[in-house]
């Protein structure tokens, strides 16, 4: 009996079975559809970025060159540091645009990832901050007295404070609510920097944890948007 079950279990897989694919590779490679590579998918990607995110950055170059050439040095720095924490929100708020606009559903639904677009979108406006952060410390750097440590520290601890607090905001509470949190942040860290002044040593040590704590941030970021993305695979 149990003969007579595999030789009909044996024919019904012979039956049933598909036969294999027949010039499948050729099939495919007829097909009409979009083909980029990873470096078109990237550059693509500045398309999408809003023009006042880069408005942002040279404004604050020139107010930054500007300023220096009117006021001089003196209490500038401390300026320019509260100002960092908005450019921050800017560049925040373009990476989460697919959650405040509610169009995380349609990118997951694209041949990359939702982890490549954020990390795409992360590494152009971080290429571009960084080019306007070069010219404004060699410019601040200048007739200041200061060293390049202690003025990078003055400069951008604020605006890692934005980073850090605004992506632990949206990688714990994804809702669209979550950004109004990032703008309380920046607000909050350009006050700090206007009206507290804290001891030299431990501004360095808060700077390094700081930026510690962006590194990881935007690890777990990319982490989650890629964990969502695999689950709404095989949902």
């Amino acid at each position: 009996m149990k003969h007579d079950n595999r030789s009909i279990k044996k024919h019904l897989k012979t039956a049933f079975d598909p036969p294999a694919p027949m010039k499948k590779d050729a099939f495919l490679a007829s097909l009409n559809y979009p083909r980029t590579t990873y470096f078109g998918f990237v550059a693509a990607q500045v398309r999408y970025i809003r023009k006042r995110i880069w408005c942002a950055s040279f404004l604050l170059v020139g107010l930054v060159l500007a300023g220096l050439a009117y006021l001089g040095h003196g209490n500038f720095i401390w300026i320019v540091s509260a100002f960092l924490p908005l450019v921050a929100l800017a560049g925040i708020m373009e990476v989460a645009k697919s959650l405040s606009y509610n169009m995380a559903e349609l990118e997951m639904s694209c041949k990359y990832s939702l982890s490549d677009i954020v990390l795409a979108r992360l590494g152009i406006i971080g290429a571009v901050n960084a080019v306007a952060f070069i010219v404004i410390t060699a410019a601040l750097l200048r007739g200041s007295g200061m060293g390049l440590i202690p003025l990078i520290v003055q400069l951008f601890t604020p605006y890692l404070l934005t980073t850090t607090l605004s992506l632990f905001s949206l990688n714990r509470f994804r809702m669209r609510g979550t950004l109004y949190v990032c703008a309380g942040v920046s607000c909050l860290a350009s006050a700090l920097s206007a009206g507290i002044h804290i001891n030299e040593t431990v501004l360095m040590g808060l700077f390094a944890l700081l930026l510690l704590g962006t590194a990881r941030e935007i690890i777990k970021l990319i982490r989650t948007e890629d964990g969502i993305w695999n689950l709404s695979l095989t949902a």
